[in-house]
Formats: structure tokens, C-alpha cells, sequence
């Protein structure tokens, strides 16, 4: 790890730049209705499509892990991206629904393997706060980012339903990024060897942390699993529960999530302030701005309280993500660290899967508006988190000295 450098601007620049678009999805969702009435395809294979696009990119996330240990981290960013690329092939051929299924499958592989990368990738390349600050920031630009691709495919979708397919170009930014910026280094499985060989102390001691299967793992797959499925509520429901309320329909639901990506790229900024300040509070920080979020949202009489409401919520999602990501980086074993991240962004899809069906059965067995009740179930959730960072002390046994972690294994 570069410790002797204190910015190392070329490569943190450089892993922001390549990997900002990871979560660059948002790009087809406008395109959807266009494709099925073009098309004329049946609701059934339509979903199936956005299905499975989700699941090529878990597939990508688990393909990661092993990429990173025979093949540079830096070759790894570059294939992903390359893959992203593809998920402009509707442009170019846009007589064919066939070559749009195609093209989002790849694609998504591509931006699961640059998720998964990503983490991995700032987590052995910094430490300490920087590795917080480095996290946050992407977090930050990737919410920028997600924003403008949004709006611009809304605009793109409505001159011709193949055009925000060319959105995905924008990928050739994140090549030339990891091509230029980023340091050539040996796989991570020849370094692995050579150190093994060294017979370096260091090295040795290094290796002294917790495995994949401890608790203390487990417990941040779960909680990265738990901040997804918070944000689950605000994403598919928001836009029900403003029409119910009368708090103005699609335009208020629209302006919600502008709000929430408005409260994650924000979160990027304070988060390495947040960090410093809360210390081995922060995901209690987090998630308390989560179930006041939750509340407002609830309890809303104007559209204004429903916006700040999801502006908490944002902040939130950004603030623990990081932090989970950084602890998780923290608590295991640096050779297992791309295969913890492979993990952590599978884990973390899965608050958005269960999250529709868990929220749809509870809500079902309530009286009173099911939108209102998403909330309300949210905002148990939340306390529940809360309680649980607390009384597990989590965060404060992350980082246990070498010895006690190699215990705990």
C-alpha cells in the first residue's frame, strides 16, 4: 500500500474515474416500455429480461473475486469496462430484441465485475482514513453521475428508445481512466506467492485477521444486505405513496428520488467528516438519519417534509455503505479481500431482492394503505439495525489487534 504517499491524486482519480459508472443501470430503465411496445414482447419475457440482467450482475460481482487473483487488478477494471461498452450494441443494431436481452446481460456482467473490483481495488491500495475518504468520494461521483445519466436517457428515450443505449459510450471514459491512470501491477496470486516465498514478518503478521466465515464478517454482509433493503423501500414505493397522500403524484415521487441522490452524492463529501467525528458510532449516526428519514417520510403533510425525508435517507445509504465497506476491509484478511467485496456486492443485491416480496407480504397482513405501511415496517426495521449495531458492538470489534482477530477466526 502506497503509505508513503499522502495523495496519491493520479490513483485515486484514476479508481474513481474507471469505476463511477459500476451502478450505471439507471441508463435502460427509460427505455423499458419503449422496447416492449416496439418489440411487441410479452410482459412475461420482458421481465425475465430485467431479471436476469440483475443476476449477470451478481454474476460479475462473483467472477471478480477470481479475475483478481490471476489477473491484475488494473486488467480486470479494463475488461469491465470493455464488457459496459457492449451495452451499447442496441445503438448501432436496434431492429432486434435479441441484441438488446444480449447486450444488457454483458453489460451488467461488466459493471458487476467493476462493483466488486472497485471496493477491493481502493481497499489494498489504501488504508487508514484515506481508504474512507477514497470510498466516499466514489460513492459520491457515482451518485453525480447516476443522476446525470437518469435525466439525459429520459431525454435520449424520447427522441428514439434505442438512443440512451448510446449513454453507455460514456464507459470509454472508465477505459481510458484505468488504461492511463492506473499503475500495472503483477496478479494478486503471483504477489501472493512471492510474499509466501519472502518469508517476510511482515507479510505474516499481516495475514493475522479474521476469516470470511467469522461473525464479525458475516455481521457486515448482513448489515450491507440491511442498508439495501432500507433503500428498497424508498425506490419502489415512494412514488405510490406520494399519490395516495396527495402529496403530488409522479412529479413529487420524481423529485423524492432526486432528493435521495441529492443526500448520497452529499454523503460522499461529509462522509470522511462523519467518520472522524462519530468514530465507532458512525453506522449508529447512519442509521438513526435513516429512521428520521423514514419518519418524515411516514408522517409527511407536505411534499417539502416527504423530499428532506429522502435527502436523510440518501445520506445515509452513502454514509453506511462506506463505512461497512471500510470496516469489512478492515476486519479480514488482506489476501481475502477481493473475495469479501465479490460478497459484500452480492449481499448487498440482496436487499433489493428480498426487499419487494418481504415488504409486499408484511404489508398484506396490515390494515390501512400499503404504501404508508412500507414505511412503517422501515421504520421498525431501522430501530431494529440500530439496536443491533449497539448491542453487538460491531463496529468497535472490527478492528481487534492482529492476535484477538486470529482468534476470533
Amino acid at each position: 500500500m502506497p503509505d508513503a504517499v499522502k495523495r496519491n491524486w493520479k490513483l485515486i482519480i484514476g479508481v474513481i474515474v474507471s469505476t463511477c459508472l459500476s451502478g450505471a443501470t439507471v441508463i435502460y430503465s427509460p427505455a423499458v416500455a419503449s422496447v416492449q411496445s416496439t418489440f411487441n414482447v410479452a410482459p412475461d419475457a420482458l421481465s425475465s429480461m430485467l431479471s436476469l440482467a440483475a443476476i449477470a450482475n451478481l454474476v460479475g460481482a462473483l467472477i471478480a473475486s477470481g479475475l483478481q487473483r490471476f489477473i491484475s487488478q488494473r486488467h480486470v477494471i479494463i475488461i469491465s469496462a470493455v464488457l459496459a461498452l457492449l451495452g451499447a450494441m442496441p445503438l448501432f443494431i436496434n431492429n432486434s430484441f435479441n441484441v438488446v436481452y444480449a447486450a444488457l446481460m454483458t453489460c451488467n456482467v461488466g459493471m458487476g465485475i467493476m462493483g466488486a473490483t472497485s471496493q477491493s481495488y481502493i481497499s489494498l491500495h489504501f488504508d487508514g482514513e484515506q481508504r474512507g475518504e477514497v470510498m466516499a468520494w466514489r460513492t459520491s461521483v457515482q451518485g453525480l453521475s447516476n443522476v446525470a445519466l437518469s435525466a439525459a436517457a429520459g431525454v435520449m428515450t424520447a427522441l428514439a428508445w434505442y438512443f440512451c443505449f448510446g449513454l453507455y459510450l460514456v464507459f470509454a471514459v472508465a477505459l481510458l481512466a484505468a488504461v492511463v491512470l492506473l499503475p500495472s501491477e503483477p496478479p494478486f496470486r503471483k504477489a501472493e506467492e512471492k510474499a509466501e516465498k519472502s518469508g517476510d514478518e511482515q507479510v505474516k503478521l499481516a495475514e493475522h485477521g479474521r476469516k470470511l466465515t467469522s461473525w464479525t464478517t458475516i455481521m457486515f454482509l448482513l448489515l450491507i444486505t440491511a442498508t439495501t433493503f432500507l433503500e428498497c423501500g424508498i425506490y419502489n414505493y415512494v412514488s405510490i405513496h406520494a399519490e395516495v397522500n396527495n402529496l403530488g403524484g409522479a412529479v413529487a415521487a420524481g423529485m423524492t428520488i432526486a432528493a435521495y441522490q441529492t443526500g448520497l452524492i452529499v454523503s460522499g463529501v461529509l462522509a470522511p467528516f462523519v467518520f472522524k467525528i462519530a468514530k465507532k458510532k458512525t453506522l449508529v449516526v447512519a442509521y438513526v438519519l435513516d429512521l428520521i428519514g423514514y419518519v418524515l417520510i411516514f408522517v409527511a403533510p407536505v411534499a417539502a417534509v416527504l423530499f428532506i425525508g429522502a435527502f436523510l435517507c440518501g445520506m445515509t445509504y452513502g454514509i453506511a455503505t462506506t463505512r461497512v465497506g471500510v470496516l469489512t476491509a478492515e476486519s479480514v484478511r488482506p489476501s481475502q479481500i477481493p473475495t469479501v467485496f465479490s460478497l459484500f456486492q452480492v449481499f448487498g443485491a440482496g436487499g433489493y431482492i428480498v426487499g419487494a416480496p418481504i415488504y409486499s407480504m408484511i404489508t398484506g397482513m396490515m390494515p390501512g394503505e400499503m404504501s404508508s405501511n412500507v414505511y412503517l415496517i422501515g421504520i421498525v426495521f431501522a430501530v431494529l439495525v440500530i439496536a443491533v449495531v449497539l448491542l453487538t458492538g460491531i463496529e468497535r470489534r472490527a478492528a481487534l489487534p492482529a492476535p484477538k482477530a486470529a482468534e476470533e477466526a
